[in-house]
């Protein structure tokens, strides 16, 4: 695709300008599913420009004046997620008496945006001079079990004939 002539980004960023997906939009219907499409689509944006500047920092660098470009890039698009946020927010209370009135009642676990708020051990929660958080920690199960049983291997077979040999002999055999 062609860039517009008068874009002032695909002038300064040249062969590593970007487009991320989705792009900024305005709903054409304001109510709390457009709002919430709308957030959920800023968010999907906001990954795949994640996703775009760790591969802009792994071929430029993070100090190159192109990784430094592109995040100014996203800072003015992400500007324009938040002016559109704001538009749908305003027209959706103004279009209604009661914006709720549209508003799906579903319990948390069965809304599927996994957004469920969980608690996040502190990194300062150490106690009894412990490397890790206190919370958590007799939660991790699984691959590194199997690892540590893996690791107790019983003795080789020339370990155990010298330390049968050891055992029978007396200590100064030999030693003249």
């Amino acid at each position: 695709m062609i860039a517009e002539e008068n874009d002032e980004w695909s002038m300064k960023l040249g062969h590593a300008n970007f487009t991320i997906q989705p792009e900024p939009y305005v709903p054409e219907v304001f109510d709390l599913v457009a709002c919430r499409q709308l957030r959920a689509n800023w968010d999907l944006a906001r990954c795949n420009y994640t996703k775009h500047l760790v591969r802009t920092g792994e071929h430029y660098g993070n100090r190159s004046n192109t990784y430094e470009l592109t995040q100014l890039k996203w800072k003015a698009t992400e500007a324009t997620w938040k002016k559109n946020n704001d538009i749908t927010i305003d027209k959706t209370v103004k279009s209604s008496s009661d914006p709720f009135a549209t508003m799906e009642h579903r319990k948390m676990v069965d809304s599927g945006n996994g957004n469920i708020m969980t608690k996040i051990p502190s990194l300062n929660d150490m106690r009894n001079g412990s490397k890790f958080p206190q919370m958590g920690d007799e939660d991790i199960v699984g691959p590194m079990v199997q690892v540590a049983a893996q690791l107790q291997r019983s003795p080789s077979k020339k370990t155990k004939i010298l330390k049968f040999f050891t055992g029978k002999f007396p200590a100064g055999l030999g030693k003249s």
